[in-house]
């Protein structure tokens, strides 16, 4: 009885969310390759592991969206799909200026990215989110911060001329699909909220009502785990490619610094390539319950760190800390 209580709650909110995708300002549509010969044609700027982890500061700041300045008030929202009729596959509609009309102003934002496959389900959130962001992360001239409503974005001067949201769309979705060939459909809204589409009383109102209800249920999946069940921790490397020795431990109770991956979704991650980044830290045995030490994590640590860190105390930020 709960589950079917639990599915209908679903299927309403999936209702709630279409209805407010369709009910957006309507915005310049531009249909992205879908072959994937020519997923990427278009894209001037360099998408690499080199581009990862930029810093812009505010004298080279071709334009900025979301952040501290709009009091969080933006959005980056990845969700899984379950009815493909709703998704046309490689639209991207931008709602709002392109970039090259925003040179020198900072604004409210919101990406909507959805996804479709067959075998494509809520679990795979974490993998999603984290391949969506590489556009970004490890996009020329671009700085990324934080993740959901907390997003904050910069566009460095030199590297402006390279960008449009149109092409960004498409490498988002595109990227993802390469990546991850669970994915079979896609597409996208980016919304640049300036204050005649409504500013940031429309991307809050998006926050509140599509955003948060998904999140909080996606949430509480992950959190019917508790660093107790389970006898393998798991751990990431993906961030060395700017701070060469660091590891991240990914607990049940304990998400990475990043917030963008969760237990379970390491563990996904894990299944599907076992020789990525996220990587299995079997337990071992416990030298401290209260602190959270243990000796298999102890010995991962040491081997993924570059023989930098012997230690890690889960539970503390003084006594043996994680890497950051």
């Amino acid at each position: 009885m709960k589950e079917e209580k639990k599915d209908e709650e679903e299927q309403k909110q999936a209702r709630e969310r279409q209805k407010i995708w369709d009910s957006l300002p309507e915005g310049e549509v531009y249909h992205a390759p879908t072959t994937p010969d020519d997923f990427f044609n278009g894209i001037s700027y360099d998408i690499s592991p080199r581009q990862f982890g930029l810093r812009v500061r505010k004298h080279d700041t071709y334009c900025e969206l979301g952040g501290p300045r709009h009091r969080y008030s933006s959005f980056f929202f990845i969700e899984a799909v379950e009815d493909g009729d709703r998704i046309e596959d490689g639209r991207v509609e931008v709602i709002g200026p392109e970039i090259k009309e925003i040179e020198g102003q900072s604004l409210p934002f919101g990406f909507w990215i959805r996804y479709h496959g067959k075998e494509l389900t809520e679990d795979y959130l974490d993998l999603l989110t984290r391949w969506t962001y590489f556009a970004l992360e490890e996009g020329e001239g671009w700085m990324l911060l934080n993740t959901r409503d907390t997003i904050w974005l910069r566009l460095h001067k030199k590297t402006a001329y390279k960008h449009d949201f149109k092409h960004l769309g498409q490498a988002m979705l595109n990227l993802c699909k390469i990546q991850f060939p669970l994915v079979e459909k896609a597409d996208a809204k980016i919304l640049i909220a300036t204050e005649e589409l409504g500013g940031a009383r429309l991307t809050k109102e998006i926050i509140d009502n599509v955003c948060i209800p998904y999140w909080e249920r996606v949430d509480e999946k992950a959190s019917k785990f508790s660093d107790e069940d389970v006898d393998t921790f798991y751990g990431c490397t993906i961030c060395q490619t700017f701070a060469p020795s660091h590891v991240c431990v990914v607990a049940p109770d304990r998400p990475p610094y990043c917030g963008i991956i969760t237990w379970l979704g390491a563990k996904v991650m894990c299944d599907l390539d076992p020789y990525g980044y996220i990587f299995e830290m079997p337990l071992g045995e416990c030298v401290d319950t209260q602190g959270g030490e243990y000796t298999g994590v102890n010995e991962k640590i040491h081997e993924k760190s570059n023989r930098s860190y012997k230690r890690v105390v889960m539970y503390s930020s003084i006594t043996y800390p994680q890497t950051n």
